[in-house]
């Protein structure tokens, strides 16, 4: 809970026109998302140095344009979380889990790859149990009448709505869950390193080639439109700018 004395301080005409002054100076834009070559609307404007009932009066910290940043409620929710993540395991990984009253690290992976490369059978081979996935393809599959790999563009709005509460969960690290595989064909590297950055996760790429990744789809027989997949799997090696992944 906020102490009243911050509350009062943000609830104050002081600090909403620092606010709306310092947002207007940095065009209104996540910070954080700008730096990564991405265009996200700053929502929070946030203090680098946390305010304190003993520093909150003090205006070289709670007013001054250089201890804010604005960021996007990801970007903020991200940066809270350090705060709330103080239990960290012997090596000094942050985690919320703990097993046999000892805290455990809540690792998150991003699997990516080209259609084809066999990124979720990847993942199924090195998931457990208590792991948690987001696979787009499986997911659309689940809550619709629709194939596996079908094309599940009349319900984007609603996936990426769900992948995005996926993302938040994981980085909240809420649950208690043990692994968070997050599998995706981006093809971007700033896409990539947006999701890396957000789940606060490493990166695996599968190794396939473009021959490869064409052979696997035509033997997978849950692809009912082989010629589609195919044509995917080329646009991703064409905007890598080659035939082999490494």
């Amino acid at each position: 809970m906020t102490d009243p004395i911050i509350q009062r301080f943000y609830s104050g005409k002081a600090w909403r026109n620092c606010r709306d002054a310092y947002v207007k100076s940095v065009g209104g834009l996540c910070e954080r998302c700008l730096a990564q070559g991405l265009i996200v609307p700053g929502e929070e404007v946030h203090h680098k140095k946390r305010l304190t009932p003993a520093n909150v009066g003090d205006p070289s910290v709670s007013l001054d344009f250089a201890n804010l940043e604005l960021l996007c409620k990801e970007c903020h929710l991200q940066e809270h979380l350090q705060d709330r993540q103080a239990v960290t395991d012997q090596s000094g990984h942050a985690c919320q889990r703990v097993k046999d009253g000892m805290p455990v690290p809540m690792t998150a992976h991003v699997v990516a790859g080209a259609p084809g490369s066999g990124k979720s059978h990847y993942v199924s081979m090195k998931a457990g149990s208590k792991d948690i996935i987001w696979d787009m393809d499986a997911v659309a599959a689940s809550i619709s009448a629709a194939s596996l790999h079908a094309d599940h563009g009349f319900m984007m709005g609603l996936l990426l709505a769900m992948r995005d509460a996926f993302i938040q969960e994981v980085a909240a690290r809420a649950g208690n869950w043990e692994t968070a595989w997050f599998i995706t064909s981006s093809s971007s590297d700033d896409q990539l390193a947006y999701f890396q950055r957000r789940l606060s996760a490493d990166l695996i790429m599968i190794p396939a080639t473009l021959d490869e990744c064409l052979e696997h789809i035509d033997k997978d027989n849950s692809r009912l439109d082989k010629a589609r997949d195919r044509s995917l799997a080329i646009k991703w090696f064409l905007a890598r700018g080659s035939k082999r992944l490494f």
